[in-house]
Protein backbone atom coordinates (compact mmCIF):
# COMPACT_ATOMS: atom_id res chain seq x y z
CA UNK A 1 0.00 0.00 0.00
CA UNK A 2 3.00 2.58 0.87
CA UNK A 3 4.56 1.92 -2.52
CA UNK A 4 1.26 2.59 -4.36
CA UNK A 5 0.97 6.16 -2.42
CA UNK A 6 4.60 7.10 -3.22
CA UNK A 7 3.70 6.16 -6.43
CA UNK A 8 0.85 7.99 -6.51
CA UNK A 9 3.02 11.52 -5.44
CA UNK A 10 5.91 10.95 -7.95
CA UNK A 11 3.75 10.79 -10.91
CA UNK A 12 1.29 14.23 -9.53
CA UNK A 13 2.78 17.31 -10.75
CA UNK A 14 2.25 19.86 -7.49
CA UNK A 15 1.99 23.78 -8.39
CA UNK A 16 5.73 23.80 -6.81
CA UNK A 17 7.13 21.57 -9.53
CA UNK A 18 5.47 23.99 -12.08
CA UNK A 19 6.12 27.11 -10.39
CA UNK A 20 10.12 25.85 -9.88
CA UNK A 21 9.71 24.76 -13.99
CA UNK A 22 8.94 28.53 -14.56
CA UNK A 23 12.01 29.93 -12.50
CA UNK A 24 14.03 26.91 -14.31
CA UNK A 25 12.79 28.94 -17.51
CA UNK A 26 14.43 32.10 -16.01
CA UNK A 27 17.84 30.45 -14.21
CA UNK A 28 21.39 32.12 -16.00
CA UNK A 29 22.61 28.83 -15.66
CA UNK A 30 19.68 27.20 -17.87
CA UNK A 31 19.78 29.52 -20.52
CA UNK A 32 22.03 27.68 -23.08
CA UNK A 33 20.26 24.90 -22.36
CA UNK A 34 16.77 26.31 -23.53
CA UNK A 35 18.33 27.93 -26.06
CA UNK A 36 19.16 24.75 -27.63
CA UNK A 37 16.14 23.05 -27.18
CA UNK A 38 14.46 25.08 -29.71
CA UNK A 39 17.53 25.63 -32.09
CA UNK A 40 18.65 23.76 -35.11
CA UNK A 41 20.96 21.41 -34.27
CA UNK A 42 24.20 20.76 -37.26
CA UNK A 43 24.85 17.14 -38.31
CA UNK A 44 27.82 17.85 -35.79
CA UNK A 45 25.26 17.79 -32.68
CA UNK A 46 23.13 15.34 -34.33
CA UNK A 47 25.63 12.77 -34.36
CA UNK A 48 26.66 13.57 -30.23
CA UNK A 49 23.43 12.50 -29.37
CA UNK A 50 24.88 9.38 -29.09
CA UNK A 51 28.20 9.86 -28.07
CA UNK A 52 29.60 10.82 -24.13
CA UNK A 53 28.35 13.23 -22.39
CA UNK A 54 30.64 16.05 -22.68
CA UNK A 55 29.72 16.24 -26.25
CA UNK A 56 25.97 15.92 -26.08
CA UNK A 57 25.65 18.96 -24.46
CA UNK A 58 23.46 20.96 -27.10
CA UNK A 59 22.04 17.48 -28.47
CA UNK A 60 20.62 16.87 -25.20
CA UNK A 61 19.18 19.96 -23.70
CA UNK A 62 16.31 18.48 -21.75
CA UNK A 63 19.06 15.85 -19.82
CA UNK A 64 20.71 19.49 -18.41
CA UNK A 65 17.45 20.96 -17.44
CA UNK A 66 16.25 18.48 -15.40
CA UNK A 67 19.64 17.37 -13.59
CA UNK A 68 19.54 21.93 -13.14
CA UNK A 69 15.69 20.95 -11.80
CA UNK A 70 16.94 18.44 -9.88
CA UNK A 71 19.57 19.74 -8.03
CA UNK A 72 17.65 21.09 -5.13
CA UNK A 73 21.28 22.19 -3.21
CA UNK A 74 22.32 24.70 -5.84
CA UNK A 75 19.31 25.98 -7.99
CA UNK A 76 17.09 27.43 -4.74
CA UNK A 77 14.35 29.79 -6.58
CA UNK A 78 11.91 32.12 -4.12
CA UNK A 79 8.78 33.08 -4.48
CA UNK A 80 9.47 37.02 -4.21
CA UNK A 81 6.40 37.81 -3.17
CA UNK A 82 7.06 36.86 0.45
CA UNK A 83 10.21 37.69 2.33
CA UNK A 84 12.63 34.93 3.33
CA UNK A 85 14.79 34.68 6.96
CA UNK A 86 18.07 32.91 7.28
CA UNK A 87 18.98 31.24 10.28
CA UNK A 88 22.25 31.41 9.82
CA UNK A 89 25.04 33.25 7.51
CA UNK A 90 25.78 29.71 5.69
CA UNK A 91 21.80 28.60 5.82
CA UNK A 92 19.47 28.33 2.62
CA UNK A 93 16.41 31.34 3.01
CA UNK A 94 13.57 29.55 4.47
CA UNK A 95 9.74 31.81 4.03
CA UNK A 96 8.44 33.43 7.53
CA UNK A 97 5.97 32.48 9.32
CA UNK A 98 3.58 33.29 9.19
CA UNK A 99 3.96 35.04 5.90
CA UNK A 100 5.18 38.91 4.97
CA UNK A 101 4.42 40.46 2.03
CA UNK A 102 8.04 41.26 0.49
CA UNK A 103 6.68 45.05 -0.24
CA UNK A 104 3.71 46.40 -0.09
CA UNK A 105 3.21 46.53 -4.05
CA UNK A 106 3.06 42.73 -3.49
CA UNK A 107 0.96 42.66 -0.54
CA UNK A 108 -2.46 41.97 -2.32
CA UNK A 109 -0.91 39.31 -5.01
CA UNK A 110 1.14 37.84 -2.26
CA UNK A 111 -2.41 36.79 -0.24
CA UNK A 112 -2.77 34.85 -2.98
CA UNK A 113 0.96 33.15 -3.82
CA UNK A 114 2.40 32.14 -0.72
CA UNK A 115 1.99 28.91 0.19
CA UNK A 116 3.96 28.61 -3.27
CA UNK A 117 7.60 27.49 -3.01
CA UNK A 118 10.14 26.74 -5.88
CA UNK A 119 12.46 24.95 -3.13
CA UNK A 120 9.68 22.59 -1.43
CA UNK A 121 12.35 20.31 0.29
CA UNK A 122 9.71 17.36 0.61
CA UNK A 123 9.77 16.78 -3.23
CA UNK A 124 13.02 16.56 -3.37
CA UNK A 125 13.90 12.80 -3.69
CA UNK A 126 11.07 13.10 -6.70
CA UNK A 127 13.52 13.37 -9.72
CA UNK A 128 11.73 14.71 -12.73
CA UNK A 129 13.30 13.22 -16.09
CA UNK A 130 13.83 15.24 -19.76
CA UNK A 131 10.49 13.50 -20.71
CA UNK A 132 8.47 15.23 -17.67
CA UNK A 133 9.86 18.66 -18.81
CA UNK A 134 9.22 18.39 -22.09
CA UNK A 135 5.73 17.08 -21.68
CA UNK A 136 4.98 19.68 -18.79
CA UNK A 137 7.08 22.54 -19.83
CA UNK A 138 5.01 21.86 -23.01
CA UNK A 139 1.59 22.34 -21.13
CA UNK A 140 2.52 25.05 -19.34
CA UNK A 141 3.61 27.51 -22.24
CA UNK A 142 0.60 26.25 -23.90
CA UNK A 143 -1.63 27.76 -20.83
CA UNK A 144 0.33 30.91 -20.59
CA UNK A 145 -0.08 31.78 -24.31
CA UNK A 146 -4.06 30.98 -24.02
CA UNK A 147 -4.00 33.15 -20.75
CA UNK A 148 -2.34 35.87 -22.78
CA UNK A 149 -4.63 35.84 -26.06
CA UNK A 150 -7.58 35.84 -23.81
CA UNK A 151 -6.23 39.22 -21.71
CA UNK A 152 -5.34 40.61 -25.00
CA UNK A 153 -8.30 39.81 -26.82
CA UNK A 154 -10.71 41.25 -23.48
Amino acid sequence: MQSRQEAAVTAQTSKDDIVRLLHLFKEPRAQRHWTNLYSVLSRPELDARKSGREYSESANPLEFLAEIFNDYNSFQPQNLMVQYVSQSPNSHPIKKFPYVASSSEWAYLSTFTHELDPTNLSRRNILRGADWIKTTWGEVRKYLHQVLYYSLAT
